[in-house]
Protein backbone atom coordinates (compact mmCIF):
# COMPACT_ATOMS: atom_id res chain seq x y z
CA UNK A 1 0.00 0.00 0.00
CA UNK A 2 2.38 3.22 -1.36
CA UNK A 3 0.04 5.70 0.44
CA UNK A 4 0.67 4.00 3.79
CA UNK A 5 3.88 3.68 3.00
CA UNK A 6 4.90 7.38 2.00
CA UNK A 7 2.66 8.62 4.76
CA UNK A 8 4.53 10.80 7.00
CA UNK A 9 3.62 9.34 10.25
CA UNK A 10 4.42 6.03 9.00
CA UNK A 11 7.76 7.14 7.70
CA UNK A 12 8.55 8.37 11.19
CA UNK A 13 7.16 5.97 13.18
CA UNK A 14 9.07 3.34 15.60
CA UNK A 15 6.81 1.15 16.84
CA UNK A 16 3.17 0.31 15.31
CA UNK A 17 0.41 -1.78 15.89
CA UNK A 18 -1.09 -3.26 12.80
CA UNK A 19 -4.07 -5.30 12.33
CA UNK A 20 -3.81 -8.67 10.39
CA UNK A 21 -6.25 -8.82 7.92
CA UNK A 22 -8.73 -10.85 7.26
CA UNK A 23 -10.16 -11.42 3.36
CA UNK A 24 -12.52 -8.77 4.05
CA UNK A 25 -10.03 -5.86 5.02
CA UNK A 26 -7.11 -3.77 3.29
CA UNK A 27 -4.00 -6.43 3.25
CA UNK A 28 -1.71 -5.73 5.69
CA UNK A 29 1.30 -8.55 4.56
CA UNK A 30 3.39 -6.02 2.75
CA UNK A 31 3.11 -3.10 5.73
CA UNK A 32 4.24 -6.35 8.52
CA UNK A 33 6.86 -7.05 5.57
CA UNK A 34 7.96 -3.71 5.49
CA UNK A 35 7.98 -2.96 9.18
CA UNK A 36 10.29 -6.46 9.49
CA UNK A 37 12.67 -5.11 7.02
CA UNK A 38 13.38 -1.66 8.44
CA UNK A 39 13.40 -3.34 12.41
CA UNK A 40 10.94 -1.37 13.87
CA UNK A 41 8.68 -3.01 16.31
CA UNK A 42 5.39 -4.23 15.12
CA UNK A 43 2.72 -5.28 17.56
CA UNK A 44 -0.51 -6.97 16.71
CA UNK A 45 -4.02 -7.37 18.43
CA UNK A 46 -4.70 -10.27 20.77
CA UNK A 47 -8.02 -10.62 21.38
CA UNK A 48 -9.86 -12.39 24.47
CA UNK A 49 -13.65 -13.98 23.51
CA UNK A 50 -16.56 -15.96 25.30
CA UNK A 51 -15.23 -17.03 28.77
CA UNK A 52 -11.44 -15.94 28.59
CA UNK A 53 -12.91 -12.59 27.98
CA UNK A 54 -15.40 -12.25 30.89
CA UNK A 55 -12.55 -13.48 33.17
CA UNK A 56 -10.23 -10.88 32.00
CA UNK A 57 -13.11 -8.17 32.57
CA UNK A 58 -13.62 -9.23 36.18
CA UNK A 59 -9.56 -8.86 36.55
CA UNK A 60 -9.98 -5.18 35.19
CA UNK A 61 -7.94 -5.94 31.55
CA UNK A 62 -9.37 -5.45 28.46
CA UNK A 63 -11.13 -7.38 25.90
CA UNK A 64 -7.76 -6.84 23.19
CA UNK A 65 -4.29 -5.41 23.90
CA UNK A 66 -1.33 -5.30 21.52
CA UNK A 67 1.57 -8.04 21.56
CA UNK A 68 4.77 -8.04 19.75
CA UNK A 69 4.94 -9.42 16.70
CA UNK A 70 8.37 -10.94 15.66
CA UNK A 71 8.34 -11.22 11.81
CA UNK A 72 6.24 -13.15 9.03
CA UNK A 73 8.09 -16.32 10.26
CA UNK A 74 6.21 -15.46 13.64
CA UNK A 75 3.32 -14.34 11.57
CA UNK A 76 2.87 -18.34 9.67
CA UNK A 77 3.16 -20.00 13.27
CA UNK A 78 0.43 -18.38 14.93
CA UNK A 79 -2.76 -20.36 16.05
CA UNK A 80 -5.99 -18.28 14.53
CA UNK A 81 -9.24 -17.61 16.22
CA UNK A 82 -12.71 -19.12 15.28
CA UNK A 83 -12.85 -15.57 13.03
CA UNK A 84 -9.91 -17.43 10.93
CA UNK A 85 -7.76 -14.37 12.03
CA UNK A 86 -4.16 -15.40 13.36
CA UNK A 87 -3.30 -13.95 16.65
CA UNK A 88 -0.89 -15.02 19.48
CA UNK A 89 -2.65 -17.63 22.47
CA UNK A 90 -3.89 -16.02 25.24
CA UNK A 91 -1.25 -17.83 27.59
CA UNK A 92 1.84 -16.71 25.36
CA UNK A 93 3.59 -14.28 26.98
CA UNK A 94 4.85 -11.61 24.75
CA UNK A 95 5.93 -8.13 25.66
CA UNK A 96 3.31 -5.15 25.18
CA UNK A 97 4.49 -1.44 23.77
CA UNK A 98 6.52 -0.27 26.13
CA UNK A 99 8.13 -3.32 27.94
CA UNK A 100 11.31 -4.96 28.01
CA UNK A 101 12.83 -2.16 26.01
CA UNK A 102 10.43 -1.79 23.42
CA UNK A 103 9.13 1.67 22.48
CA UNK A 104 5.70 2.77 23.21
CA UNK A 105 3.53 3.14 20.49
CA UNK A 106 3.78 5.82 18.25
CA UNK A 107 0.85 4.49 15.31
CA UNK A 108 -1.76 2.51 15.11
CA UNK A 109 -3.44 1.27 11.79
CA UNK A 110 -6.91 0.40 12.21
CA UNK A 111 -9.61 -1.74 10.21
CA UNK A 112 -13.19 -1.29 9.77
CA UNK A 113 -16.12 -2.02 8.14
CA UNK A 114 -16.95 1.78 6.95
CA UNK A 115 -15.13 5.42 7.38
CA UNK A 116 -15.64 9.19 6.58
CA UNK A 117 -12.76 11.22 5.08
CA UNK A 118 -12.91 13.35 8.47
CA UNK A 119 -12.23 10.25 10.16
CA UNK A 120 -15.40 8.69 12.37
CA UNK A 121 -14.79 4.95 11.91
CA UNK A 122 -17.47 1.83 12.64
CA UNK A 123 -15.61 -1.36 13.72
CA UNK A 124 -17.07 -4.62 13.78
CA UNK A 125 -19.61 -3.12 17.27
CA UNK A 126 -17.09 -4.95 19.85
CA UNK A 127 -15.80 -1.60 20.90
CA UNK A 128 -12.17 -3.02 21.02
CA UNK A 129 -10.38 -0.60 19.38
CA UNK A 130 -12.51 2.00 20.57
CA UNK A 131 -11.62 1.01 24.42
CA UNK A 132 -7.99 0.20 23.37
CA UNK A 133 -6.95 4.04 22.09
CA UNK A 134 -9.13 5.72 24.88
CA UNK A 135 -6.85 3.73 27.32
CA UNK A 136 -3.63 4.49 25.57
CA UNK A 137 -1.45 6.77 28.16
CA UNK A 138 -0.30 10.56 26.53
CA UNK A 139 1.01 11.18 23.86
CA UNK A 140 -1.63 8.97 22.23
CA UNK A 141 -0.06 7.39 18.94
CA UNK A 142 -1.06 8.36 15.68
CA UNK A 143 -3.92 6.86 13.95
CA UNK A 144 -4.90 5.27 10.39
CA UNK A 145 -7.63 3.31 9.42
CA UNK A 146 -7.19 1.79 6.15
CA UNK A 147 -10.09 1.35 3.82
CA UNK A 148 -11.71 0.36 0.51
CA UNK A 149 -13.06 3.29 -1.33
CA UNK A 150 -16.63 1.19 -0.94
CA UNK A 151 -16.06 1.53 2.51
CA UNK A 152 -15.71 5.56 2.80
CA UNK A 153 -19.31 7.06 3.19
CA UNK A 154 -20.36 10.81 3.34
CA UNK A 155 -20.84 10.48 7.35
CA UNK A 156 -21.60 7.35 9.62
CA UNK A 157 -23.33 7.20 13.37
CA UNK A 158 -21.21 7.76 16.32
CA UNK A 159 -21.56 8.05 19.51
CA UNK A 160 -19.53 9.33 22.39
CA UNK A 161 -17.33 6.07 23.31
CA UNK A 162 -16.71 6.22 19.81
CA UNK A 163 -12.71 7.27 18.78
CA UNK A 164 -12.23 9.17 15.45
CA UNK A 165 -9.12 8.19 13.44
CA UNK A 166 -6.37 10.94 12.31
CA UNK A 167 -6.46 9.91 8.99
CA UNK A 168 -7.98 7.34 6.58
CA UNK A 169 -5.87 6.37 3.50
CA UNK A 170 -7.74 4.62 0.93
CA UNK A 171 -6.40 1.70 -0.88
CA UNK A 172 -7.02 -1.09 -3.70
Amino acid sequence: MPQLLAHPAYARSRSVAVYLSTAAEVDTKAVLADLEASGRACFVPRYAWGKAARERAARGLPGMEMVQLRGLDDLAALPTTPWNIPQPALDDPRPRPGEQGLPALDLVLLPGVAFTRAGDRLGHGMGFYDKFLAGLPEPKPATIALAFLEQVEDSLPTSSHDVAVDHVIVGD
